[in-house]
C-alpha cells in the first residue's frame, strides 16, 4: 500500500519538509533554505503553486510521470494527488512553493473565478504558463508566428495520413502533439488568435478544402482526403 501524505492544512506540508510555520491559511517554502527534504506522494486539500529552479526528479501527476524543467510552474488544486512515494532518501531541489487553503478565498471574487483557472484543473502535468509561454515566445512573439507553429502540426497530421484512421484532427490530438492539456492549448490559441481552438482548426480545414476544390477535385474526394465522415 502506498504511503500518502495528507496535506489538509498548509502547515502539514511545511512541517513535513521542516519549513517555518507562518500562518494557518498560507505557507511559503523556500527549498534553498531547507536542511533536508524527502520525497512525498501527496493528496492535497489545499492549493499549491510550485516554482522550480532545479529539480532532477520525476513526479507522478494526473496519471503520468513528468520531470520539471528550469523555471517550471506546477499548479495543484484540492483533491489532486501528485509526487513521489517517500523512500527515505534525502533530496535536493531549488525553488519555492506557495500553499494556501480554500478558506483564504472564502467570500472573495477570486473564490468564484478560480474554477476558471484551467491550470488548477488539468489532469495532465502543466509545466504551465511561464514555461510554455516562453517556449512560444522563443519561436516568435506575434500571432503569425504562433499560427505557423500550430499549422505545422496540422500539416504533419495530413502528411502522415492520420485522417484516414482518426478523421479530422481534434483539439485533444492537437494539444497532445504540443505536450499541452486541451484546456491550456485552448487558452493559448484564444489569447494569440482571438478565436477558439475548435474554430481555428475548422478554418484551417476550410482553407485546405477550398484549395482542393479550386483545383477541380470532386467534393467526395476532398471530404475523404480531409477525414470528414460524410461529404455533406
Amino acid at each position: 500500500m502506498e504511503n500518502v501524505l495528507q496535506v489538509i492544512s498548509v502547515n502539514d506540508y511545511a512541517r513535513y519538509v521542516g519549513a517555518p510555520v507562518l500562518h494557518p491559511l498560507v505557507s511559503v517554502v523556500n527549498y534553498d533554505e531547507l536542511d533536508h527534504c524527502r520525497h512525498a506522494l501527496i493528496e492535497y486539500g489545499v492549493y499549491a503553486l510550485f516554482l522550480m529552479k532545479e529539480s532532477p526528479y520525476s513526479i507522478s501527476y494526473g496519471g503520468g510521470n513528468y520531470k520539471f524543467q528550469s523555471g517550471s510552474l506546477m499548479c495543484v488544486a484540492p483533491g489532486q494527488r501528485c509526487g513521489v512515494t517517500d523512500n527515505g532518501e534525502t533530496i535536493h531541489i531549488k525553488g519555492w512553493v506557495l500553499l494556501f487553503h480554500p478558506d483564504l478565498l472564502s467570500g472573495t471574487h477570486l473564490e468564484r473565478k478560480i474554477k476558471d483557472c484551467h491550470y488548477f484543473s488539468y489532469f495532465s502535468m502543466e509545466l504551465a504558463a511561464r514555461f510554455y509561454e516562453r517556449q512560444f515566445k522563443e519561436a516568435g512573439s506575434g500571432a503569425g508566428d504562433f499560427s505557423h507553429k500550430i499549422d505545422t502540426v496540422l500539416e504533419r497530421y495530413y502528411a502522415e495520413e492520420k485522417q484516414s484512421r482518426s478523421g479530422i484532427p481534434t483539439v485533444r490530438y492537437y494539444a497532445s502533439a504540443l505536450f499541452l492539456s486541451p484546456n491550456y492549448f485552448g487558452d493559448l490559441v484564444r489569447a494569440r488568435t482571438g478565436e477558439s481552438a475548435t474554430l481555428y482548426i475548422r478554418h484551417f480545414l476550410m482553407r485546405r478544402a477550398k484549395g482542393m476544390l479550386m483545383e477541380g477535385l470532386p467534393v467526395a474526394d476532398v471530404s475523404d482526403a480531409l477525414g470528414f465522415a460524410y461529404p455533406q
